[in-house]
């Protein structure tokens, strides 16, 4: 038999028995991730037709993304996506996917003395995931960029939540209209499931590049999605849910207005950093225009000279200010008398994807008159970086007035 051990969204907990001539599992046998062939699961309720070998749903349908891995006597079933609350599910194990496993890894499970060996060719379970209460919804916090006015060649918006969200449905979920409610069709890229970060509660939305780029196909025959002069709203629906089971229940808008396009590269010359003023003081770059906000975050790397040619990460406290023109770090420890290196990737993007190295958009007869590909001085290394120096003394312990900045 296949016996159900544990459940919730994240996980499905079963063992497996009874079988030949063992009675307890050992514990050392196996562990950690195997794979995601071990146990198959399907949404929806069904059995393998009597005398069946293998676990093969007899619809072709296909099962639940997802990994397996070994926790003492459990087999632990991890989806990609949360199971969803009311749901029902299939689980189904094979003897042929376990002489697979041990076949392609070599380990087969191990009882005290024993290898294991089921009683039945397969085994499966049917669960449902109980409707629980879910408490309050969850809520967008934030659209960025917060500008109301946005160039017609933005690349990117992103979309805050307060709460991990269920990484599915995004394409029917999010709308962009124009200022007479009327959608536009093909906006952003289509990506299953949606573009989220590690914690699920920031979705990226990407503009059609396509239709951002002169001269590409789909801008000639749809036209830019964005147009200068003109307004647009965003539209998040409220079928949207958390990974516990609760919507957002009401749509969220969010109107902007479009302007010019933005066809330069950020200056980096005109970038500037603001040493600390004391052992416990913020160090703060200044930009010349809004930069990817997302991207800040980890565009900028702030290290401590330990001797010469070597470095250590100084681990703090970021902020990017909500027009995402000032980068901040509040240390986590003092700052100790010391040489420091700020370096900010060349990498990073300003709204229309610009770098400081080059332009996303550039017409097809070359760049365009009064634009600049880039003032960074390319450096032998891979990627070219914004760097500058400066020095914490031991007499006054905080930043020395000699911070110098150079660019590679």
């Amino acid at each position: 038999m296949l016996e159900l051990t544990g459940a919730s969204p994240d996980r499905m907990m079963v063992r497996l028995g009874p079988f030949d001539g063992a009675a307890d599992p050992s514990p050392n046998a196996v562990s950690g991730v195997i794979g995601s062939d071990v146990i198959r699961v399907w949404t929806g309720r069904w059995s393998p037709p009597s005398g069946s070998d293998s676990c093969r749903h007899p619809n072709a349908q296909p099962t639940v993304l997802g990994r397996v891995m070994v926790d003492g006597s459990d087999l632990v079933f991890l989806p990609r996506l949360p199971f969803l609350s009311g749901q029902v599910y299939t689980a189904c194990v094979a003897r042929t996917d376990l002489d697979d496993f041990a076949e392609r890894s070599g380990v087969s499970f191990v009882w005290p003395g024993h290898a294991v060996e089921l009683t039945e060719p397969v085994m499966w379970l049917v669960m449902s995931m109980s409707a629980q209460p879910v408490g309050s919804a969850p809520t967008v916090t934030e659209v960025w960029p917060e500008e109301q006015l946005v160039p017609d060649n933005l690349l990117r918006l992103y979309v805050h939540f307060s709460e991990p969200m269920l990484e599915r449905d995004v394409e029917q979920s999010v709308r962009l209209l124009d200022e007479q409610g009327i959608e536009i069709e093909d906006a952003f890229v289509a990506i299953p499931n949606g573009l989220w970060d590690p914690s699920s509660t920031r979705l990226t939305l990407f503009f059609h590049p396509g239709r951002i780029k002169r001269g590409v196909g789909p801008r000639e025959r749809l036209g830019p999605v964005l147009e200068s002069g003109r307004q647009y709203e965003l539209v998040v629906g409220g079928d949207l849910s958390s990974r516990r089971g609760a919507s957002l229940e009401t749509e969220v808008r969010r109107r902007f207005e479009v302007g010019e396009s933005d066809r330069r590269s950020p200056r980096s010359e005109a970038w500037r950093l603001a040493s600390p003023d004391g052992p416990n003081g913020e160090l703060t770059i200044t930009f010349d225009e809004a930069l990817d906000r997302a991207q800040l975050e980890t565009a900028v790397v702030v290290q401590k000279e330990l001797q010469p040619g070597v470095y250590e990460v100084v681990a703090g406290s970021v902020e990017v200010s909500k027009d995402a023109r000032i980068w901040s770090l509040t240390p986590q420890t003092s700052w100790l008398p010391a040489r420091y290196r700020v370096t900010v990737s060349s990498s990073v993007e300003d709204l229309a994807g610009n770098t400081p190295l080059r332009l996303f958009d550039v017409a097809i007869s070359g760049i365009e008159a009064g634009s600049r590909p880039g003032s960074i001085r390319r450096s032998d290394e891979p990627q070219s970086a914004v760097e500058w120096f400066f020095e914490v003394s031991r007499r006054e312990g905080g930043a020395s007035d000699e911070s110098e900045g150079q660019v590679e």
